[in-house]
């Protein structure tokens, strides 16, 4: 008699054990989150030792934006008060879709996320048309 026996187990990821915040507001795990265009966002990353001595924040898809960060993306951040700090500035006049991954020494996984970049007032996000015209600010 043959017995076939399938199961699947899925591993959990290392950095599952890392909070991530941006401007102060924590981020579920797997959540997208977004950045404010036009203005300085503080993105943070506590994680144990176990996970991360170092942390490094790069930008392989901009989405077309030009975005500054301090530290620079790319460079190996140390931990500081238990916690890894940068502060990400997008320009102020377009929104779009961009890519964060942090990497570690510490674990081969890097850890990749998702985000919008938007304006703090969505109005600045739509044109409205009447008739295929741009209707201006002020309304018709």
């Amino acid at each position: 008699m043959t017995v076939i026996v399938k199961a699947a187990t899925a591993e959990t990821s290392p950095w599952e054990q890392a909070t991530l915040l941006i401007n102060g507001n924590k981020v579920e795990w797997g959540a997208q989150f977004f950045l404010l265009r036009g203005q300085e966002n503080v993105v943070t990353v506590e994680a144990p030792p176990s996970v991360a001595n170092e942390l490094n924040l790069a930008l392989p898809d901009d989405g077309g934006l030009n975005i500054v960060a301090s530290p620079v993306f790319g460079s190996w951040v140390s931990r500081v008060d238990n916690k890894f700090d940068w502060k990400i500035t997008p320009e102020a006049g377009k929104s779009g879709r961009i890519t964060l991954v942090f990497y570690s020494r510490e674990v081969l996984e890097s850890w990749t996320h998702r985000s919008l970049v938007i304006s703090s007032d969505l109005a600045d996000e739509v044109t409205v048309l009447l008739d295929g015209a741009e209707m201006p600010v002020t309304g018709a």
